[in-house]
């Protein structure tokens, strides 16, 4: 197990796609990029305006893409430099497995615009205007990319991502509080997405409800599938990451750090590896099988 001071708060971290690198994003600290073995800084960016930022890497690990004040901004991920920065109006967003083009929704809070983007120009390629009450908080793409996942302030979505035609939504009395996660299992069955303390597990085909579990805390905010996606890691608003048993959908395991709060939760794409961040700046990054 590896622990170190990010941030004065961590809100954010994710993996490189070899694993190798962890972006972390500070609470209106501005990004550091991390030797995840180490735990050594190897860049930071820390502009004039230090809003709270939300950041991954693109599939071919070449850029570091964040949203920052509903505005896009692409960073080389070797040194951190600015290559785009466009839009002012986005609220939540998706990479596309060819790490040149983004799906993105405009914020708004009853009408809004589900986007594909060019991801360094910007180019608006197709739009489709959507009526979603509350407005988005969090973008999925199914691992085919073939349907779109999604949950606002006061609903959950699902959506055809070539037409763009909702095939499935429920209203969400307690997604108010724009800290809920969403995700979709490596297999593409399964469509999840938290509401508080509960998780709501959907077929994707269907959409019927599988299951609703709840874990001790009152907010999932954060969650990752392990890459065999036998298992579902959370962290809510507790010093604890849950680890959920996917056959049965109970809570297998959990992890105690003692690193206060926690804020988010990352997987390394070879599964062998995972972080959490903490609400007091620190990250751990520990092997799965400890």
């Amino acid at each position: 197990m590896l622990k170190w001071k990010a941030f004065n708060r961590t809100g954010y971290i994710a993996f490189s796609p070899n694993g190798s690198r962890l972006v972390a994003c500070g609470w209106h600290e501005g990004v550091r990029l991390f030797d995840s073995f180490t735990g050594q800084a190897v860049w930071s960016v820390i502009p004039d305006n230090k809003d709270h930022w939300h950041g991954v890497f693109t599939p071919d690990g070449k850029h570091v893409v964040l949203l920052e004040n509903h505005r896009l901004l692409v960073l080389d991920a070797r040194d951190g430099r600015e290559i785009a920065k466009h839009s002012r109006s986005i609220a939540a967003f998706h990479l596309m497995a060819d790490s040149q083009h983004i799906l993105a929704v405009t914020s708004g809070m009853d009408i809004c615009e589900l986007r594909l983007l060019e991801l360094l120009s910007g180019k608006i390629l197709s739009k489709k205007r959507l009526t979603y009450h509350g407005g988005f908080s969090r973008l999925r793409l199914s691992p085919d990319e073939r349907t779109i996942g999604a949950i606002g302030n006061t609903e959950a979505m699902l959506a055809d991502a070539k037409t763009k035609k909702v095939s499935w939504y429920q209203r969400e009395d307690g997604l108010h509080d724009g800290r809920s996660d969403a995700t979709f299992s490596p297999d593409g069955s399964t469509f999840v997405y938290s509401v508080g303390g509960k998780l709501h597990v959907r077929d994707l085909a269907t959409g019927e409800r599988r299951t609703t579990p709840r874990w001790r805390g009152s907010t999932i905010c954060e969650m990752e599938f392990t890459k065999d996606g036998r298992h579902l890691y959370t962290v809510n608003d507790s010093t604890s990451v849950a680890v959920w048993d996917t056959t049965t959908w109970t809570v297998a395991k959990s992890y105690q750090w003692k690193a206060g709060r926690l804020t988010s939760i990352a997987m390394a794409p070879d599964g062998n590896r995972a972080a959490a961040a903490s609400e007091n700046g620190h990250i751990i990054v520990w092997d799965l099988d400890e």
